[in-house]
């Protein structure tokens, strides 16, 4: 299996869609956490995800400053997308905010 690919989105919108791609297929989600230690979002998913050839493990660099709170965040996304609850624009929003747009 190849590196996770980065992926840096330039709006709340981008940030929903791939949050509501995720909720839809959640049964081949195999992780979304927060790594502390690269302050990276991590998604990874699973071989028939993979399979399909274009859907690459991925990442989003979260601001240094923003780790807990994107960890709670995300940890909320997670059990909402276990119970079937699409996210919100709202939620994409701080996720968003959350981002490092330019990472190093």
């Amino acid at each position: 299996m190849s590196d996770p690919k980065p992926v840096v989105p330039t709006s709340a919108q981008q940030v929903l869609d791939n949050l509501t791609k995720l909720e839809n297929h959640w049964g081949h989600v195999r992780g979304v956490h927060i790594n502390p230690a690269t302050s990276h979002l991590e998604i990874q998913l699973d071989g028939w995800a993979h399979s399909l050839g274009h859907t690459p493990d991925f990442y989003m660099p979260i601001k240094a400053k923003s780790v807990a709170d994107a960890r709670v965040l995300v940890e909320r996304l997670v059990r909402e997308a276990q119970q079937g609850q699409a996210p919100s624009l709202s939620e994409a929003q701080q996720l968003f905010d959350m981002i490092d747009q330019n990472p190093q």
